[in-house]
């Protein structure tokens, strides 16, 4: 599964690396959103993972130009350190499909990513069968 992290902070975007290497992801790493969505735009990705805080462009605007711009949309998940119900409110209602708030383990992010993983490519249920007697 290829993973495009846009994260400003360096040591961030390391830790994040570290953790998805190991679980085998592939990941690719953009320090702002104007590049995240230039390498979006070249590259199809599974998954973005974007910090809301970035110079150039923040990951709510990003969000918003990605899911006008890009097919397939990725799984979009923010992981923020503002933290608090109305923002992530915001980041769902932006279009992101799930939040993460800094602090984070490791374990939640994978399961995270997991379960939106699952979520997305869930079979759509068949209408139940109705039979009418006359």
């Amino acid at each position: 599964m290829n993973i495009l992290v846009a994260e400003d902070d360096t040591t961030s975007a390391f830790i994040l690396k570290k953790i998805l290497t190991k679980a085998a992801y592939n990941v690719t790493i953009a320090h702002n959103g104007t590049e995240a969505l230039a390498a979006i735009k070249q590259k199809a990705f599974d998954v973005l993972l974007t910090d809301w805080l970035m110079p150039e462009m923040d990951g709510i605007e990003l969000i918003r130009r990605i899911r006008k711009s890009i097919n397939p949309v990725p799984i979009i998940i923010v992981i923020t350190a503002l933290v608090s119900d109305e923002a992530r409110i915001h980041a769902l209602a932006s279009g992101a499909d799930d939040y993460l708030a800094k602090p984070y383990q490791a374990r939640q992010l994978l399961d995270l990513l997991g379960n939106c993983f699952d979520r997305k490519h869930q079979p759509v249920p068949s209408p139940p069968a109705i039979s009418v007697s006359p």
